[in-house]
């Protein structure tokens, strides 16, 4: 059998088990994801598996850009840690003592 194309790999196909709102993120294993438009359980949707985003973070934690610090997940709070949870991306940008946010190249 020969290759066959199925999808460009900025967005990718996603059927949530619950209502998304865009911007939330996901994980389709490791792969960690941005909702890119909101929808009902059971509805074919996409989401983004590459790109720079713009995340909250947990106050206390700073995020090295310079030695590309990876940025973990915790779904429980909805905020970038750099705890045990998964690996969401590399620190690209913000992440300083000051910030609120940290910018997370996803997937690298």
């Amino acid at each position: 059998m020969r290759t066959t194309y199925v999808q460009d790999g900025d967005l990718l196909n996603y059927t949530p088990v619950a209502a998304v709102v865009a911007g939330d993120i996901v994980f389709r294993g490791a792969l960690c994801c941005q909702i890119a438009n909101s929808g009902a359980a059971g509805e074919l949707l996409a989401v983004r598996p590459s790109g720079v985003i713009r995340v909250p973070k947990n106050l206390a934690d700073v995020f090295d850009v310079a030695s590309g610090t990876k940025v973990r997940w915790n779904a429980a709070t909805s905020l970038a840690a750099l705890t045990v949870d998964p690996i969401m991306g590399t620190a690209v940008g913000g992440g300083t003592a000051a910030d609120t946010y940290v910018d997370v190249l996803l997937n690298r």
